[in-house]
């Protein structure tokens, strides 16, 4: 996406699900801006992540936000942002033993 005027950083909610269990989820995000003529094959700036539990099997699941993400790269309005999203299935706090499916990701800029 374009990156919006007026803005530096960013945080990230995610909805999600999963059809079995009832431990925690680790998500996380990490982004990069790039200028006209960058070289796209360039480092994401530090991840942030969100530990979320699975309370309800096949529902709607929205994880708190993220702390602020500041993008690597060229952060300013109109260049091309993109947003890194994963599961950090390795982190000792992802406790669900099965698949998570994400299902959007909510962005709020500051």
């Amino acid at each position: 996406f374009d990156w919006p005027s007026g803005y530096t950083t960013f945080t990230a909610a995610f909805y999600w699900t999963a059809a079995s269990g009832s431990t925690d989820v680790v998500w996380r995000a990490a982004a990069r801006c790039y200028a006209d003529t960058d070289s796209l094959d360039q480092a994401f700036g530090t991840a942030q992540s969100v530990t979320d539990t699975l309370s309800s099997v096949n529902t709607n699941r929205i994880s708190a936000a993220t702390s602020s993400i500041t993008p690597s790269g060229t952060v300013a309005a109109g260049n091309l942002c993109i947003v890194q999203i994963d599961r950090d299935a390795a982190n000792g706090s992802d406790t669900l033993a099965v698949d998570a499916r994400l299902i959007g990701v909510r962005l709020v800029f500051s």
